[in-house]
């Protein structure tokens, strides 16, 4: 299993991570185009568009978010905010973002173990174990 599928497990499967009162809706789906990696929605109905990098992220992963982002706003999703989950994200990729609206979140490894120990999640914890995230 790579980085990113392990990732993406884990936020779907606990998308706490990110945010209180979030839910997993859909994985791996098409939105007016482009390839989502996971949909989470709030308590408000207010969907979220994740896309899932695993570091190193380079300027190029901004640029095709922010192509993602203006493929759904062309198809008249308004209440869907776009939002980058990695490891680690560089300072311009941070900026590059923020000036174009779309939200970020860093998942450090300390953090997912942290939470993976607090859900006694042993196969995830495992998979962590062995995984580049904990590098």
């Amino acid at each position: 299993m790579s980085s990113k599928e392990l990732l993406e497990d884990i936020i779907y499967k606990y998308p706490a991570l990110i945010g209180p009162g979030l839910n997993a809706r859909e994985r791996h789906f098409e939105f007016y185009g482009p390839l989502i990696d996971i949909l989470l929605v709030d308590r408000y109905k207010k969907r979220f568009a994740i896309q899932v990098r695993t570091s190193p992220i380079e300027n190029e992963h901004a640029s095709e978010i922010i192509t993602t982002q203006n493929a759904i706003l062309s198809g008249e999703a308004p209440d869907l905010s776009m939002l980058l989950v990695s490891d680690k994200i560089p300072p311009q990729v941070k900026k590059i973002l923020e000036r174009n609206g779309i939200g970020w979140r860093e998942l450090h490894p300390f953090q997912i173990r942290g939470h993976l120990m607090k859900n006694n999640d042993i196969e995830l914890l495992q998979a962590l174990k062995g995984s580049v995230l904990m590098a």
